[in-house]
């Protein structure tokens, strides 16, 4: 019984100097003392991006949030630059230091990233140092393969080749706006049109709707086949995270040449968000032929 009072004692204790952390109006309030006020503001012209600033009460930038968006190297048949992701810029005046994070468009993210500055210590003594930083950008990462980064670069190089050799084996691309990739089913048929944007550039046919591993036929926006392909519905699981699987046989490489044209891609899903239904994994694909430059 005096070992259950010293621990409920010790609980007691914990929890009352346990600091006490809420946004209200934008103030921080810590121990309903206000120290610093959470600024958020549109980072560009359009009003598109949005930014963080933790501002203590003599005005000095603790931290600082930016959305960034990076582009694709644009191609001929493309009237503007196409979005390839959004990272958040993390920087800290006080500290010197600069990251990039994973672009997380959640409801409140300014309050869990203030629960995060909590946990990795900073409320304790104010100090934005080079452990609390790192700490608080680790606290952001989850499991990819892959820096958003490195996927660029690797997708810019294929884009440019794929667009090429497209253009001379089966013909032009559809000009087009780039903008959100999204299917139009149509009605009564396993068919979906493919869009970019506003504009249509090519349709999915589906084949053998049944299995565990549909088919489907891609044409272009001049109804030229350009592909084939298999969808795989069940994915691996790899570090928790879901692995999808797709094969595709790309005629740009030669329709009967099996062994040139063959092409399986990887899309990593998360807890947060997979391509359960078909529709969903259609649209991944028909992101996957755009972005590298086949449709």
């Amino acid at each position: 019984m005096k070992q259950f009072f010293i621990i409920l004692a010790l609980f007691s204790l914990s929890y009352a100097n346990a600091q006490k952390l809420k946004l209200k109006d934008g103030k921080v309030m810590i121990d309903k003392v206000h120290r610093y006020d959470l600024v958020k503001t549109k980072a560009d012209k359009k009003g598109k991006l949005e930014k963080y600033e933790l501002i203590d009460l003599e005005g000095q930038i603790v931290l600082s949030l930016i959305d960034t968006i990076y582009n694709y190297e644009q191609l001929p048949n493309e009237k503007m630059p196409r979005e390839a992701y959004h990272q958040y810029k993390v920087i800290s005046p006080t500290a010197g230091l600069t990251a990039t994070i994973p672009y997380n468009p959640i409801m409140r993210y300014g309050k869990q990233r203030l629960k995060d500055l909590k946990k990795v210590g900073f409320f304790k003594d104010h100090i934005m140092d080079e452990e609390k930083f790192n700490a608080f950008v680790e606290k952001q990462i989850y499991f990819v393969p892959k820096t958003e980064h490195e996927k660029l670069l690797e997708t810019n190089d294929n884009r440019k080749k794929n667009y090429k050799l497209t253009l001379e084996k089966i013909g032009p691309l559809t000009e087009r706006k780039p903008g959100n990739i999204s299917l139009e089913k149509i009605t009564g048929k396993s068919k979906y049109h493919i869009k970019d944007g506003i504009t249509t550039v090519g349709q999915f046919i589906l084949t053998d709707t049944d299995s565990y591993r549909p088919g489907v036929l891609v044409y272009n926006g001049e109804d030229e086949n350009i592909a084939s392909g298999t969808i795989y519905v069940n994915p691996e699981i790899v570090n928790k995270t879901p692995k999808f699987k797709y094969d595709l046989r790309l005629n740009a490489y030669g329709k009967n040449d099996l062994e040139k044209n063959y092409k399986r891609f990887f899309h990593w899903g998360s807890n947060h968000k997979k391509p359960n239904t078909i529709y969903e994994k259609l649209e991944v694909m028909a992101q996957f032929l755009i972005h590298e430059g086949f449709l």
